[in-house]
């Protein structure tokens, strides 16, 4: 028999005898079923979570006056929310549901005639497993079940790419295309903060610039004053001294 490899989307690998063992390969496609609508669900949870707005990061001074467990209660309201609506997972959601009906390019089966579809549109972009279908297409057409999962395109053109990849593969660049945009969104952002920082700087120094030299000015000011003073001093005791010396 032929050993076929997939990747689910935690990496781990799913292999399978189609020829020789069919419920065996069931029972993978079953399992990579389940742990992709489990991924899918927390997405899903992620963009759908509620916003505490209340609930603003906890002070050092604020947390000395509360106990650990208050801590933890307070900073997961805090953070709850934090990607609600977030474009990017609703983008990769689109594009992963895309992925599930738009037919590979010469392959004589779809994804929904092996019985793996997607639900209702509010399950966004998970996806149901009919075995049975399943099982006849394994037992009469591997070849192009294997293709409909694992197919590869050389083409540099992004949708012709996409059309002519197997199911694994549109994940895959799903999947690398979002980590990609997150990363350069972080690090856009983290830019801009260094940015806003270092802004920040240059203003509190001119002010410290400023207020110093203010502040020569004015002890200059004073201590030439003090110096006048100290001098006029000086004269009138020379003075009253010369007045009931010579008296």
């Amino acid at each position: 028999g032929i050993t076929y490899t997939l990747k689910d989307t935690s990496d781990a690998e799913v292999s399978f005898m189609v020829d020789k063992n069919v419920d065996a390969t069931i029972d993978k496609i079953s399992a990579f079923v389940d742990s992709y609508n489990e991924l899918i669900g927390k997405l899903q949870d992620k963009i759908g979570e509620e916003v505490y707005r209340s609930y603003k990061p906890l002070t050092d001074m604020q947390k000395e006056d509360m106990s650990d467990a208050d801590i933890e209660k307070w900073e997961e309201k805090a953070k709850s929310g934090m990607l609600h609506n977030d474009s990017g997972i609703s983008s990769l959601l689109i594009t992963i549901r895309r992925a599930m009906y738009t037919k590979v390019e010469g392959v004589g089966l779809s994804l929904s005639d092996i019985g793996i579809t997607t639900g209702a549109y509010d399950d966004g972009a998970k996806i149901t497993l009919d075995k049975n279908k399943l099982r006849t297409a394994l037992e009469n057409n591997p070849d192009a079940v294997t293709s409909l999962f694992t197919q590869a395109s050389k083409s540099t053109d992004n949708t012709e790419k996409f059309n002519q990849s197997g199911f694994m593969s549109r994940l895959s660049t799903a999947f690398l295309g979002y980590t990609q945009q997150a990363t350069d969104v972080s690090l856009l952002s983290l830019e801009e903060q260094i940015a806003d920082s270092k802004d920040r700087v240059d203003i509190l120094e001119t002010k410290i610039s400023d207020k110093s030299e203010a502040l020569y000015i004015k002890y200059s000011r004073m201590e030439s004053a003090l110096a006048s003073l100290n001098s006029q001093s000086n004269w009138l005791s020379s003075l009253f001294s010369s007045s009931f010396g010579s008296s």
